[in-house]
């Protein structure tokens, strides 16, 4: 069955060589689930992050030459007539609070830091009264995999509204990391 609402592509604005990682696209395969793609990154592409024409939210996504073509207007030496730039290249965004994953240098070592999490916290509750609960699931963005680390803002929303602290997160074995702490260098 094919879908009557196609969501529309986005608009590229902007594509320059990756600074490393790894492709961040998903291929379709037939008669499952689309998958996401694992080679190396060779663009830094910044797109539209809206289907909304109204709202002009410039995101970025790394993606290897098998799944990104940069169209004419935004290839190095073109000389089509483009777009102005929505970032200096797609190196950084106009805030990291709206960024999904940071990616960043931290003693010495590359971590990807989730903004967006996925949170689970089972429970059962019977009549008499009693309610009895299990292990809460963090899953990195959409996934049910863990995050290695999570942006100090998600920290303090899973504290005030979940109940779970920095010491509930070391049990899961998740780092909080702040991205905008002068010993951390965001890639």
């Amino acid at each position: 069955m094919t879908n009557q609402n196609p969501v529309p592509e986005p608009a590229i604005l902007d594509a320059v060589p990756a600074p490393g990682g790894t492709c961040q696209l998903y291929h379709s395969r037939e008669g499952g689930r689309p998958q996401r793609c694992d080679n190396d990154a060779d663009w830094l592409f910044v797109y539209t992050g809206s289907v909304d024409p109204a709202i002009q939210t410039p995101k970025n996504a790394l993606a290897c030459h098998t799944c990104f073509t940069p169209p004419e207007h935004v290839r190095e030496g073109s000389d089509a007539v483009g777009v102005d730039l929505a970032t200096d290249g797609g190196q950084t965004s106009p805030s990291l609070r709206h960024r999904d994953v940071i990616r960043c240098k931290r003693d010495g070592e590359e971590v990807a830091v989730y903004n967006r999490i996925n949170l689970t916290q089972p429970a059962m509750i019977r009549g008499l009264p009693t309610v009895e609960r299990f292990e809460t699931q963090i899953g990195a963005g959409d996934s049910q995999t863990p995050p290695e680390a999570i942006t100090h803002w998600v920290a303090h929303v899973l504290t005030d509204e979940f109940g779970i602290t920095r010491d509930g997160l070391a049990t899961h074995d998740i780092a909080v990391v702040d991205p905008t702490a002068p010993e951390v260098t965001v890639l």
